[in-house]
């Protein structure tokens, strides 16, 4: 479902709805779908009387948006699927938050994920070829719109090559950050090209937060990710500023219109999303047999007693055993996707080795509740953490193929 929205006047909060289909709610996630305001610097970057840059006020920009019904907490990349019948059927749309304006609602069955070599193919077809010369450099702190006020220009004094420099005056010189963390978060910046074809992508960008582990982003030209190699686009860890380019070793091409272009930067889990599902879902059993545990032995178990809990709870060997096989087996993809065993696969690997230990000694679970009950905690704080993508932009390189970034 597509729909095409205009953010009302309100308190600045997302918009909130709620969707049922012939009078049925579809799933649980269909009950909180968020859309976005927009926002935009009231003014360029201005200077006070001792030269240092100020930040520019936030304003709300409503404007005419076009958006998918999605996953509030990113857990899914792709847009939600809704089933319909064949004939007629009745959406009907409950807002919980804000308001807003409808012009149209899209039932569209599409592929969502273009291959790369499909896209280049598609517009060679039409004649689409490969401008020469251009060098188009856009500050991260020039931004067009954003979908929340905290993303706002930052200052960065870490790096000379950070434009514009001074050693000590304040200059916002860089974009997002801490703040632009959050899934469904965007930046957007326009680019305008002297002729339309395809061009190469490069981004200056600091990640340093989450460490040891890469954030990613969706880009969107025009409204649209033209291919697959625009979506789940991976920032490695990082103490100091480096360079992406679009397809790393491999530049991958975007198609720009001729003059004035949009590019968009989405925060997406990408390839931990699944992960971080069933990590979820694994905390949620596990707290809700803890909670059945301690309604037999207290918070405080006597050690000196058998408690049998696994006739007293039936479904307790199969829901660690269940759980177990669930962690091992994102333990090994986080290796996969790491290409190592970083401190995440470490973690899981630790819990499920406590739950297999359950499995075959039940008896010794009173005496290490406390433990149990600690694991559960680290878990949860994790999911929490690796959740966040932070990331800053220092700049934008749009260039024409025959082109090598500087």
């Amino acid at each position: 479902l597509l729909m095409e929205y205009y953010p009302l006047d309100g308190i600045g909060h997302d918009i909130e709805m709620q969707i049922m289909i012939n009078d049925e709610l579809p799933f649980e996630g269909a009950m909180r779908i968020s859309f976005f305001r927009t926002w935009k610097d009231l003014t360029g970057i201005l200077t006070d009387n001792r030269g240092n840059e100020l930040r520019p006020k936030q304003v709300e920009y409503p404007v005419w948006n076009q958006d998918y019904f999605k996953d509030k907490d990113g857990y899914t990349n792709l847009p939600y699927s809704f089933y319909f019948k064949k004939g007629r059927n009745t959406i009907r749309l409950f807002l919980t938050q804000e308001s807003l304006a409808i012009s149209q609602l899209k039932i569209v069955n599409q592929s969502l994920s273009l291959k790369y070599e499909d896209m280049l193919e598609h517009y060679t077809n039409q004649g689409i070829g490969k401008p020469k010369n251009v060098y188009e450099r856009i500050q991260g702190e020039n931004s067009r719109l954003k979908s929340h006020s905290v993303l706002h220009p930052l200052s960065d004094r870490s790096c000379p090559l950070t434009k514009p420099y001074h050693p000590t005056l304040i200059r916002m010189n860089t974009i997002g950050g801490e703040n632009w963390r959050y899934p469904g978060q965007w930046i957007s910046w326009k680019v305008n090209v002297p002729e339309e074809g395809f061009y190469k992508v490069g981004i200056r960008y600091r990640q340093n937060s989450v460490r040891g582990f890469f954030t990613s982003r969706n880009m969107y030209v025009n409204g649209e990710i033209q291919h697959d190699q625009m979506s789940n686009i991976r920032f490695n860890y990082g103490i100091n500023w480096k360079f992406k380019t679009l397809g790393d070793e491999n530049p991958k091409y975007i198609y720009l219109d001729e003059g004035d272009n949009e590019i968009k930067l989405e925060v997406t889990l990408g390839e931990i999303a699944k992960t971080l599902r069933v990590i979820e879902e694994s905390v949620f059993a596990l707290n809700d047999m803890y909670r059945q545990i301690i309604m037999i032995t207290g918070v405080q178990p006597d050690i000196y007693r058998d408690y049998f809990l696994e006739k007293d709870i039936p479904d307790l060997i199969d829901v660690f055993s269940k759980v177990s096989g669930a962690l091992i087996a994102e333990s090994e993809n986080f290796e996969k996707i790491l290409g190592s065993q970083g401190t995440e696969a470490v973690l899981l690997n630790r819990i499920s080795e406590q739950l297999d230990s359950f499995v075959r000694d039940p008896h010794t679970i009173p005496s290490r509740l406390q433990r149990y009950k600690d694991n559960i905690s680290s878990l949860a704080a994790w999911s929490l953490s690796i959740k966040e993508q932070p990331l800053e932009i220092d700049y934008i390189d749009i260039i024409s193929v025959d082109k090598e970034f500087k």
